[in-house]
């Protein structure tokens, strides 16, 4: 090995070290976890580039990404992250957004394994390499540079998955703003285009299913458990039937009673 790719090795068994320290693959929680966590993924891109390990292809698939994602993932450098890394070592199959319930699928949860074995295999290599140093591990370039590279195929494999998961579990999320949105525009639309639509039952159907709408967008967006999505339209028909059976002062109901009082 080269002295550039020894230090970068020598870099890399210290700060995995540390993260073994705050836990590893065993303990995400602590607050230090996430810090020694980055440090170590940096040492890991470090040390690949040393020994010109080509990264795995990310940029097709990365851009299909939302500007979000796209954000956090700007080329198609490794861009290892923490995250990512918590969320194959957890493999939760469920999450929980807006109140639903969502499933991850088997194929992620699969990769997120992978991702894991590959992992666990340059887990020994270091720890190997700080039990009897770099130079008397007896470990060589080519074992580096496979581990490296079997890292990065299951990272980039896991991220392309959990991402692309995320990505369709907000969209699902969204589903109900999207509806909401949606059904304005028809009632909206229908009130614009149609004559004494409050005599259609048209009409009563769209301001059921708009105020449906609203009432599950204030359930799922206050997250204090105080949403309510148990209205329904019939407040609504009852308060247009009072517009229509009383007579509603107006502006100029109101000025001319008070040009009335003062004659």
């Amino acid at each position: 090995m080269s002295v550039a790719e020894t230090n970068a090795i020598d870099h890399m068994v210290a700060s995995h070290r540390d993260f073994m320290l705050d836990g590893g693959r065993l303990v995400v929680q602590i607050d230090t976890w996430h810090s020694s966590c980055s440090i170590f993924l940096s040492s890991v891109e470090a040390a690949a580039s040393a020994f010109n390990v080509s990264p795995t292809p990310r940029q097709q698939y990365r851009s299909a990404f939302t500007v979000n994602y796209k954000a956090l993932f700007p080329t198609g450098a490794r861009h290892y992250r923490a995250d990512v890394l918590k969320a194959s070592i957890e493999q939760c199959p469920t999450m929980w957004v807006n109140g639903d319930k969502f499933e991850f699928g088997a194929d992620v949860l699969q990769l997120a394994k992978r991702l894991q074995t590959e992992w666990a295999k340059m887990d020994m290599l270091m720890d190997k390499c700080h039990q009897r140093g770099v130079a008397g591990s007896g470990c060589v370039r080519s074992e580096f540079v496979a581990v490296l590279t079997a890292v990065d195929a299951a990272w980039a494999g896991f991220e392309r998955g959990y991402i692309m998961e995320l990505m369709s579990i907000e969209d699902k999320a969204r589903s109900w703003l999207v509806q909401a949105i949606r059904s304005e525009s028809e009632l909206t639309n229908f009130e614009t285009t149609t004559k004494n639509c409050s005599d259609s039952h048209k009409h009563r159907d769209l301001q059921k299913r708009f105020v449906r709408c609203l009432a599950k967008l204030n359930s799922v967006a206050n997250t204090q458990g105080k949403g309510r999505d148990d209205f329904d339209a019939g407040v609504l028909e009852r308060a247009n039937d009072v517009l229509q059976s009383s007579h509603i002062p107006t502006m100029h109901d109101q000025a001319f009673a008070k040009s009335a009082s003062s004659c």
